[in-house]
């Protein structure tokens, strides 16, 4: 028991430096240094490097053991070369280690998520088996919805610790995200509150979500693909607002949009809703007397977009080879022609659960009955208020208000 703790506690701090490792290749290869001076959007580059390396390997190699290894090593000996005194701030060292050790708990004491054992671990597990194979949907549901939480844990199967580090992404994701909102929350504070002169709102949100996160969000064992994004997402909209408080417009605050806007869309294909968050950039970047041409050029013409469209790019290749859709189950972006494609009546029915789900006209012990009636229209409003609302988003509400209430009374 000793020995495999000790192993875990190696690789665990060996990953988050390969990790932060990758981050700062990535950031010097996008020229916009002041991503080092938060080690958690070093942390989220570093994902986005790994996340991109998982699904263009796939298409080459398997995921074993021994090519792993040296992947994590390439990391660190990366993190070691550019790790150079700039990037030394006693400050981010700090709560980097503090708050991976805090987290180090999680993959000890937390069970797995209720799917993990349905397409969680098996999807990962097989990309550690075999490289890319078209039609893998047809094996069942599980792999007909692929995540790059999947890709990126295969690369931690590793010599000893095996598949017992195919969660770590959700710690990963969760103390990065920690780590940026410590350091919005507290970046430039003033050593007397007699000095504050103007209320910045970011840093109170900050505040507020770092708080929220732990609180709400702490069961790593609910972490399956929706509760990282959740968190991006978070984090994503306190990027959009500081877009809209800064008084100049700088090119790094779009850079960390498109690095959390891709890590978004990559957990799940049919996140690329929030492209349209696109409308309210332009609107802001356009209050910083660029018209919209200019805009557009600004968001458009940088290597971070280009990087971006890569990682859609393979999200919905990943999807088109496994399940002959580029968004499953869309049946629009299906074709229908392909031989290895899920048949579109499966589609249809697959849609259709998912709504039935969403709308609280199905579970795990029950359905209702008329499924096709009671999804359309608004018949379901009653119900989903009283099996929903009045069960999950009204407690989670409740709990909202009094953190809020202790917040703003402190």
């Amino acid at each position: 028991m000793s020995f495999n703790f000790l192993i875990l506690f190696l690789y665990f701090f060996i990953i988050i430096t390969s990790v932060v490792g990758y981050g700062l290749i990535l950031d010097k290869f996008i020229g916009k240094k002041n991503i080092s001076q938060n080690f958690g959007y070093l942390g989220f580059l570093g994902l986005f490097s790994l996340t991109l390396y998982s699904y263009v390997s796939h298409l080459l190699f398997v995921h074993s053991q021994i090519h792993n290894f040296f992947i994590i090593i390439i990391g660190v000996i990366f993190f070691i070369l550019n790790f150079k005194k700039k990037y030394q701030k006693k400050k981010n060292l700090i709560i980097l280690l503090s708050t991976f050790i805090l987290l180090f708990s999680g993959l000890l004491i937390t069970k797995n998520h209720d799917d993990f054992s349905y397409y969680h671990f098996p999807y990962t597990y097989y990309l550690t088996q075999h490289n890319l194979s078209f039609g893998i949907g047809q094996f069942g549901h599980g792999f007909r919805t692929q995540s790059s939480v999947f890709y990126l844990n295969s690369l931690f199967y590793l010599p000893f610790a095996k598949y017992y580090l195919f969660n770590i992404y959700y710690i990963l994701v969760i103390g990065f995200a920690n780590i940026v909102l410590i350091n919005r929350a507290i970046a430039d504070l003033p050593k007397s509150l007699n000095k504050v002169s103007k209320i910045n709102y970011i840093k109170y949100l900050s505040l507020i979500s770092f708080v929220f996160i732990n609180i709400f969000f702490y069961r790593i064992s609910e972490h399956g693909t929706d509760r990282s994004a959740q968190i991006l997402i978070i984090v994503l909209i306190i990027e959009l607002l500081n877009l809209n408080y800064q008084k100049k417009f700088e090119l790094i605050n779009l850079s960390n949009i498109y690095l959390i806007s891709a890590l978004i869309i990559s957990i799940k294909a049919f996140f690329i809703l929030y492209a349209v968050f696109v409308i309210p950039i332009i609107y802001l970047i356009t209050t910083y007397k660029y018209d919209i041409i200019d805009s557009l050029k600004l968001i458009l013409l940088n290597k971070f977009s280009f990087l971006f469209l890569l990682i859609l790019f393979f999200t919905l290749f990943t999807n088109f080879t496994n399940t002959g859709c580029l968004i499953y189950p869309i049946s629009f972006t299906c074709i229908s022609n392909v031989s290895w494609g899920i048949p579109i009546e499966q589609v249809h029915l697959m849609n259709n659960w998912y709504e039935l789900w969403s709308k609280a006209g199905a579970g795990p012990n029950f359905r209702v009955e008329n499924p096709n009636d009671y999804i359309n229209g608004f018949s379901w409003v009653g119900h989903w208020i009283e099996e929903y609302f009045f069960n999950k988003i009204s407690d989670f509400l409740l709990g909202l208000f009094v953190l809020l209430l202790i917040i703003v009374s402190i």
